[in-house]
This record gives C-alpha cells, structure tokens and sequence, in this order.
C-alpha cells in the first residue's frame, strides 16, 4: 500500500511517499498556506482576517460560493493545483499511491484537501484514489513528542507513518 502525504506548512508544502510503510520519496512544492494568504490580500484585497474567516467557513460548510472572496478563492485553488500536480507528478513517476493524508493548520486542512480533490482529478496527479483526508497537526502531535512553538510536521509525519527496518 502506497500514501502520499502533503504536509502544508506557511511556505512549502513537504511530500511524503510512503510504501510498506517506508519512505521512498521526498519532495517539495513551493506552495503553502502564507501563498494563499498573499494571493488573496494582492489580488482580491482581502484581509487576512477575511480569509481566516473564509477558510473556517469551508472547513464547515464546504460552500463558500456567495461569498465575495469566492472567485478568487478558486482562481487560486485551480493555480495551486496545477503547481502541486507538477511537483507530485515527479514523485510518484514510479509508483501508484492509493490514498493521500493532508496536513494543514486549522481551517486551511479542509481547504487544501478541497485543492487536491475539486480541482484536478486524482488520476493526474497519478493517484488510484482510493481517499483523500485532512489531518491537523494536534493529530500528529497526539502521537509524537514535541516541544516549542514551531513544530517539524513534515518530520513528525515521517516518524509516525514510517516504519524502520533493521
């Protein structure tokens, strides 16, 4: 069995490839969750208030279209997309993960797990869908020690669903 994972963090996105419960591939996208803020505030004059707001109302509703912020918010859903699916592409080249795990702050989980599902179909990402699922942080936190305000998610999700084989 074959998982990817994307751990969205402010600036990147870290990608785990996970098989046998083994890493066999990293990656990064340079797309996180501060890309989406800046998109919005530049092209749409939101506050970042404004779309933490928006982002919990989809993490509730999952509709979001009469908002005014809707169009931007997937203008830059269908960009993102398309960015995440060429550096996912490269990583998966030689294998076929049956499900992928999304780890995001907060709200921005849903949001980012509607990114790789809505917007470009799971088959070109090279994805047999077999689930897409958001995770947040307290989740990876719940199961690893860790201490301090800025916690290495892309690690603690390495620690946790990989396993070592001596």
């Amino acid at each position: 069995d074959e998982h990817l994972i994307c751990v969205v963090t402010g600036e990147v996105t870290e990608l785990l490839l996970v098989s046998h419960g083994e890493v066999v591939g990293r990656g990064t996208v340079p797309v996180g969750l501060h890309t989406l803020m800046r998109t919005l505030e530049s092209h749409a004059g939101a506050l970042r208030s404004e779309v933490h707001s928006l982002l919990q109302l989809f993490a509730h509703t999952k509709d979001v279209s009469s908002h005014a912020l809707h169009e931007p918010l997937t203008a830059a859903a269908r960009h993102l997309a398309h960015t995440y699916q060429k550096g996912i592409e490269s990583l998966v080249e030689h294998h076929t993960p049956t499900g992928m795990l999304v780890v995001a702050p907060g709200a921005a989980a849903a949001w980012f797990t509607h990114v790789f599902t809505d917007h470009v179909p799971l088959g070109d990402y090279r994805i047999r869908a077999a689930s897409v699922q958001a995770l947040h942080p307290h989740h990876l936190k719940a199961h690893v020690g860790g201490h301090g305000a800025h916690l290495d998610l892309a690690l603690m999700a390495e620690a946790i669903f990989s396993h070592s084989h001596e």
